[in-house]
């Protein structure tokens, strides 16, 4: 804290008066956005601080190609030729209100791109300047510090009879990000974090750093440092920022290829580190990879297996640390005839580890990864001819099982649209960095059909649904036989004016699991059913109102239903420099099964996705202050309060009372 504070107090003088070269802040919300693409957070694992990235700095449409597009991941394949295709016919775009022209553009893209995009002049972009040159006076330039802290003592900060507490470091939770980039050209950044219990003393527990440059000759892209990649249809390694099964019922079902990436995030799993690059010529792209790190794991049990929490506050914690070696190469080739659209790649990789992993035997994961070495074989294919996209991936444990998903996205009319996918996951197909579509959280033991659409009757209306069923091959946790299941969704989405949207939207989802998870003697159904009615209401520009209800009920053969609900209001008021957000919220839920999972506003680059289970009411205050437009600075408090409990979670993060309150600051500076 105090590092924070002198920081703060050293930029302040200099910071509060800016030079006019500097650009303005993007007034532009993400909110909206936010709200309505990644609210179902159960089903959802996207990069979140890559989409942020570009809401703090703008991706320039009239510099950007295919390329930068497919990675923003808010449009689809047609959109994306739509706009590269209005630009070769008409030139650079001269304002953001062109993008009305763009044919096949309705004003639902433009509300899911507007937060992220921007237009520059549209006169002669090409910037000579030595590299050097480019990198000191780039105005992509941030420092963001951020602190945090929980405001009730938690059991593991309380000292025991020998004076000592289980957490061997203080509750600050402390975080740090610079990032100096431009598009297409360079990428430098550091990340570091500390989460609360972890020691301060040898600094901060987690560090990520990267150099990248780009597009220099046959170069494409290097990366030095942390990386992640977005290959095919993420079936091996997936990257980048997807969504899960929710409301875009369109765009969550395909990836698009990106290749290797910057990675910047806070997450400490799901990297690689070491050195990315790739090489182009003609209509060929070769992509190599190198990662080396060190994983947590107890490498002194009898079953090793991989630890990804990325918490180190005790001295378990502590010394687990670090002790499982990964080594990873590969290499992707890819091939993009400019006569057709078409792009078909194969990739091969390999894995070794220090020690031989193996899970803790039970009946279902009798066909998890065990062994010190992993190879995989993959094969994607994409397609684009017209208002029709056909994608697909295989991959292939060379000692175990088989994966692959073929999908088509069309674009039945200027009303409608359609996604159909089928994926099938061995039980013993392994991947350690896939991150493509399913219904698990892993691409294993898992076959299904999906179809999804999305239906424009009006620039008023929006339409969307899917049906997702699935069956599972093997025993899962909870379930001790194969099983079935089927995933449905419907929302309705109404825009009757800038000022006013409202939607409501009904999801059933019906599975099979052990009646009696004990004694493991019977499966059977269990249906889950919910609810959720939205109003956001701008009541002039200063002031915007939302008001939220949402609800649940489960059963299963041979139990009492139970249910849940939540009720919010939300408040947002700017005056000037100056913004003020609060929610107020009401829930009640039978028991953690009916948990509900709503989206809340938080400082940027902090995404919360809180469970609201129990009894009880919760209350969440934000101020946002700009001083300039080259520094902003958040303050945030959130409380909740149960009626229902005297204590609140369990072990070492257990307080005693009814009340649970945090307390964030952030400092953000533009360079």
């Amino acid at each position: 804290m105090k590092i924070v504070l002198l920081i703060f107090l050293m930029c302040l003088s200099y910071w509060v008066f800016p030079q006019s070269r500097h650009p303005a802040y993007n007034t532009k919300t993400a909110e909206p956005f936010m709200e309505q693409y990644l609210a179902d957070a159960e089903t959802t694992s996207p990069d979140f601080e890559l989409l942020m990235h570009y809401y703090l700095s703008p991706l320039d449409l009239n510099k950007a190609d295919k390329t930068d597009l497919q990675v923003l991941g808010v449009l689809n394949n047609e959109e994306i030729d739509a706009l590269i295709a209005h630009k070769a016919r008409f030139g650079k775009l001269l304002s953001i209100y062109e993008l009305q022209a763009v044919k096949g553009w309705s004003q639902h893209t433009l509300d899911r791109i507007l937060p992220f995009v921007k237009i520059s002049d549209a006169g002669n972009d090409t910037d000579s300047r030595p590299l050097l040159e480019r990198i000191r006076k780039e105005e992509n330039h941030y420092l963001l510090l951020r602190w945090q802290r929980a405001l009730q003592k938690q059991q593991g900060f309380i000292d025991n009879k020998e004076g000592k507490s289980a957490y061997l470091g203080s509750p600050d939770k402390l975080f740090l990000k610079w990032r100096l980039s431009r598009p297409r050209d360079f990428s430098f950044g550091i990340t570091a974090e500390k989460d609360a219990g972890e020691s301060f003393r040898y600094g901060a527990d987690y560090i990520s750093a990267h150099v990248g440059l780009f597009n220099k000759g046959v170069l494409k892209s290097l990366i030095i440092g942390d990386y992640q990649m977005q290959i095919g249809q993420g079936l091996l390694y997936g990257g980048g920022f997807t969504t899960g099964k929710g409301s875009e019922t369109i765009l969550s079902a395909k990836r698009n290829h990106i290749g290797i990436l910057p990675y910047s995030s806070s997450m400490e799993s799901g990297f690689l580190r070491g050195c990315g690059f790739t090489l182009t010529k003609g209509a060929f792209d070769f992509t190599g990879f190198g990662s080396l790190r060190n994983l947590d794991a107890n490498t002194e049990a009898e079953n090793i297996t991989i630890k990804e929490d990325g918490f180190h506050r005790t001295e378990t914690e502590v010394k687990n640390r670090k002790q499982l070696t990964e080594l990873l190469t590969g290499g992707h080739l890819r091939y993009q005839p400019s006569f057709f659209p078409l792009q078909v790649g194969l990739t091969y990789s390999q894995t070794r580890f220090s020690h031989h992993l193996s899970p803790t035997p039970t009946y279902y994961n009798q066909f998890y990864f065990q062994g010190k070495r992993l190879a995989l074989v993959g094969f994607d294919l994409d397609i684009t001819w017209q208002n029709l996209t056909i994608f697909s991936e295989v991959g292939k444990d060379l000692n175990a099982g088989l994966g692959y998903l073929a999908g088509v996205m069309a674009g039945l009319s200027k009303y409608a649209d359609l996604t159909l996918l089928y994926r099938d996951y061995a039980r013993d197909f392994h991947t350690f960095y896939g991150n493509t579509f399913g219904e698990s959280s892993q691409n294993i033991n898992e076959s299904g059909l999906y179809v999804g659409l999305k239906v424009y009757p009006n620039r008023q209306w929006e339409i969307s649904a899917y049906i997702d069923q699935f069956k599972f091959p093997w025993l899962r946790f909870q379930v001790n036989r194969p099983s079935v299941g089927y995933d449905s969704f419907l929302r309705v989405k109404w825009k009757p004016s800038k000022a006013i949207a409202m939607y409501g939207q009904y999801k059933c989802e019906v599975k099979e699991k052990n009646t009696e998870i004990l004694a493991n003697t019977e499966v059977s159904q269990l249906t889950k059913q919910q609810w959720r009615f939205d109003v956001d209401y701008g009541v002039s520009k200063e002031l915007n109102l939302g008001v939220r209800y949402q609800a649940s009920q489960q059963l299963q053969d041979g139990a009492e239903s139970t249910s849940g609900m939540v009720l919010l209001q939300d408040v947002s008021y700017q005056y000037k420099s100056l913004r003020f957000s609060a929610r107020w919220a009401v829930f009640d839920t039978d028991d953690y099964d009916n948990r509900q999972y709503v989206y809340e506003k938080n400082v940027l680059y902090a995404f919360s996705f809180p469970a609201y289970y129990g009894q009880g009411m919760r209350q969440v205050y934000i101020v946002q202050y700009k001083p300039s437009t080259r520094m902003s600075i958040w303050g945030r408090y959130a409380v909740s309060h149960y009626s229902n409990q005297e204590v609140i979670g369990s072990g070492n993060d257990l307080i005693e009372g009814t009340k649970k309150s945090e307390v964030t600051l952030q400092l953000l500076l533009k360079f």
